[in-house]
């Protein structure tokens, strides 16, 4: 079984081209909530099809390449592209923490496949992380809340992954309903569903000195 922090990176750092299984035409969105000490991370990855993204981006990547800087352009307008993406996951996600709306902001995570996109893989990949605003007062028994009411216009597939990290233990996760009790795997057809259920992902967390 993979320690926690494996199971983690399992889900954030895969590699553009180990994309969902299931289509190269469906979107995908997979959400994970870490408690880990006295921080929470919610993530949200999102897998858009590569021939989406260049059809939204022919125009401007054509009008880069009569641009002084023709590179240097290019980049930006895929640059705005992706927080146009981004902006647009922000908007339909929200994190509540045992029955209150967190305020806080989603925002790009800082990592080095966010935004990038493979043709052999079939996909672009966005990630954003939610920041809290206020600090969390976490108590010995945390309900967390990921709900995601953004994209719902997009042919799409789910999935999800609840960790405990240093000094909590999992005592409900709600992704058990719709995917295998088995340790977390992105590569593994049974781990991606149509499910609506999973654009509402609830994990409960106990504290384990």
């Amino acid at each position: 079984m993979l320690r926690p922090v494996a199971m983690w990176a399992a889900l954030l750092t895969a590699s553009v081209a180990s994309a969902h299984p299931v289509s190269r035409v469906d979107y995908s969105m997979r959400a994970a909530i870490q408690l880990d000490g006295e921080h929470l991370e919610a993530v949200v990855v999102m897998e858009v099809p590569f021939d989406v993204v260049a059809a939204d981006l022919r125009a401007g990547m054509e009008a880069a390449r009569l641009a002084t800087d023709p590179s240097h352009q290019a980049q930006q307008v895929l640059d705005a592209y992706s927080h146009k993406v981004w902006d647009q996951m922000g908007q339909g996600l929200r994190v509540r923490v045992d029955g209150q709306v967190v305020p806080g902001s989603w925002g790009p995570k800082d990592n080095r496949l966010n935004g990038k996109g493979a043709v052999t893989g079939g996909f672009f990949l966005y990630m954003v992380e939610f920041t809290p605003s206020v600090p969390l007062k976490l108590v010995q028994d945390v309900d967390v809340v990921i709900e995601n009411w953004g994209l719902t216009d997009k042919p799409m597939v789910y999935s999800a992954m609840v960790v405990a990290g240093h000094g909590w233990k999992v005592t409900m996760d709600s992704s058990r309903v719709a995917l295998p009790n088995a340790p977390y795997n992105v590569d593994d057809p049974r781990f991606w569903t149509r499910n609506l259920s999973l654009r509402r992902l609830e994990a409960r967390f106990v504290s384990a000195p």
